[in-house]
């Protein structure tokens, strides 16, 4: 196996993460985690802080903020939904989107 190098591991070493690295060598991701639904693509003034598939309530859970500053439609797309039975989008509680939206109709929150 060949060192590990770069400047990437200097920011990655300050999230100090427990067995972080380690982790991702000796307990790799399997096929399932790549099934499991994801944001796929952010646009430009979406600032995502956290984002997780959730295996207890089968839900994506995800913190989500409009960035005033910077250009873009605030599109925010979900893969992986297709095979996984019927599903609503919910924002704060309150049900924004259900199972026949397209990915390019728009969500409106409250």
């Amino acid at each position: 196996m060949e060192p590990l190098t770069g400047n990437a591991f200097l920011a990655y070493a300050r999230l100090n993460v427990v067995d972080g690295l380690w982790g991702l060598y000796n307990r790799p991701w399997d096929r399932t985690h790549f099934e499991q639904p994801a944001l796929t693509e952010v646009a430009a003034n979406v600032e995502i802080s956290r984002a997780w598939f959730d295996l207890d309530t089968r839900s994506l859970v995800f913190t989500v903020r409009r960035d005033s500053t910077r250009c873009g439609d605030a599109t925010i797309v979900v893969g992986n939904l297709r095979e996984r039975g019927p599903w609503t989008l919910f924002c704060d509680g309150i049900a924004v989107a259900p199972q026949a939206m397209s990915h390019r109709e728009p969500a409106t929150g409250p």
